[in-house]
């Protein structure tokens, strides 16, 4: 059987001597440190722990980039954390969004927000939001939101200025992306998308200190084909007398109100 290293013992020779195999596997060393293998030679140190009833994973780092006694010593203070009643992995997340703030402030003071650290704070505004607040994008508007940062407007726009994006830029990669998918309709809800994130941004200038912050495309046009609008069962038709016009799906819409919450949704679901 092969002798088990405890973490007290462990040298970094143990961890040079670690196989590389075929598939990933863990290899543990007790205190909750254990090393990820993988087969292209990263050894991935980390720590897995219980808190509040849940297993957590924080990473430290690859031995090959961090040093030895580093990992060490963040594995250390990990543990004195848990002790003290913190969770390792919230404690980073925090520092991390500290750092990212500081940073923001400082390109603030300098004058060289970006595009990118707008749509930063457009997320992390209504992150998690879910619709409850009043105003607030729903989930899945938000999801839409972040995909169109994540995929396109950060790799497009992420390093310009926020209050020196130009508008020829803008509706040139808009343009672009119209063109190459089907009736151009994504460019045009990626176009949404900056309209709101730059709409929002110009609200909260002061907060940004850029008082000359405007939204470059708030007048343009879409740069994909108009979306034809699905025919509905319910769209007033002259030729059919049996179906509903404006008005009275407005009167049922509002009426539906004093229904049971569950049974008034499902039913403007289907409206």
């Amino acid at each position: 059987m092969e002798k088990r290293i405890e973490i007290l013992d462990l040298k970094q020779g143990d961890i040079d001597d670690l196989e590389l195999k075929e598939k990933v596997y863990i290899k543990g060393f007790g205190s909750g440190f254990q090393v990820r293998v993988y087969p292209d030679g990263r050894k991935i140190a980390r720590y897995r722990y219980i808190f509040g009833g849940k297993q957590w994973v924080l990473q430290f780092g690859d031995f090959k980039t961090t040093s030895f006694n580093s990992i060490l010593n963040q594995h250390y203070l990990a543990r004195i954390k848990l002790q003290e009643g913190e969770n390792p992995v919230k404690e980073r997340e925090d520092e991390k969004k500290k750092q990212k703030e500081e940073a923001q402030q400082q390109r603030i003071k300098k004058g060289a927000l970006t595009i990118e650290d707008i749509c930063n704070r457009f997320l992390d505004e209504y992150k998690g939001s879910g619709g409850k607040k009043p105003k607030m994008p729903s989930a899945g508007t938000m999801r839409n939101y972040a995909k169109h940062i994540k995929s396109f407007i950060v790799p497009k726009f992420g390093k310009y200025p926020a209050d020196s994006l130009p508008e020829s830029v803008v509706l040139k990669a808009l343009k672009k992306k119209a063109e190459s998918t089907p009736k151009g309709i994504e460019a045009n809800n990626i176009q949404t998308t900056i309209g709101v994130i730059l709409n929002w941004a110009v609200k909260h200038k002061k907060r940004f200190g850029l008082p000359m912050l405007t939204n470059p495309i708030a007048d343009s046009e879409y740069q994909g084909n108009e979306e034809i609008p699905r025919k509905r069962a319910l769209d007033y038709d002259e030729e059919l007398q049996d179906v509903l016009n404006i008005g009275e799906i407005k009167t049922f819409w509002f009426g539906l109100e004093s229904l049971n919450p569950l049974d008034a949704i499902a039913l403007k679901m289907i409206l």
